[in-house]
């Protein structure tokens, strides 16, 4: 098995006022915000996983000090791939351009003929934090559908990786 470990990039900033004479309706004389970011990946010979969990924090934030930011995790096993969190479902086209939200979608590569099946279940609305979950749950704010994406013609010719594989057994 292949890891890079988890990693985590993190960052606070404290401030305190000093200087309030004559001031009324004040927020709290020392304020924190930071966050943290937690990743994951591991691998093996046939599939890979990733995880990104960034994680909020401010003082002065009314419901949650802590909050869930945009997160990702992904797992993938030779042609079969699935997402779940915030990512885009599909490379932008004259039908879906920008389109990013968090949900779950899943992707398959038929092998030899350069197709791509993806299905997938996505919230309408922009969601952020811990409040709506998966994002799945609202079915009136739900987005599902299907994709068949295919590339037809290929192009002739040998890749790179086929001319340096070559050129190492001759």
């Amino acid at each position: 098995m292949r890891s890079n470990g988890p990693e985590g990039v993190t960052s606070v900033d404290i401030s305190e006022r000093i200087g309030d004479h004559n001031l009324d309706n004040l927020p709290n004389k020392t304020q924190a915000t930071g966050f943290v970011t937690l990743t994951n990946k591991l691998a093996n010979n046939d599939w890979r996983s990733e995880v990104n969990i960034p994680l909020l924090y401010n003082t002065e934030a009314i419901e949650r000090k802590v909050e869930l930011g945009d997160y990702l995790v992904g797992w993938q096993r030779k042609s079969f791939q699935t997402q779940l969190g915030h990512h885009a479902i599909a490379a932008d086209n004259l039908i879906m351009s920008g389109f990013q939200r968090r949900g779950l979608s899943a992707s398959y590569a038929l092998p030899g003929n350069n197709t791509l099946l993806t299905g997938f279940a996505m919230r309408g609305s922009q969601v952020s934090g811990f409040e709506r979950g998966l994002g799945l749950g609202d079915s009136t704010d739900r987005i599902q559908g299907g994709m068949v994406t295919t590339y037809p013609v290929q192009t002739e010719g040998k890749t790179e990786n086929e001319d340096t594989h070559h050129s190492n057994h001759e």
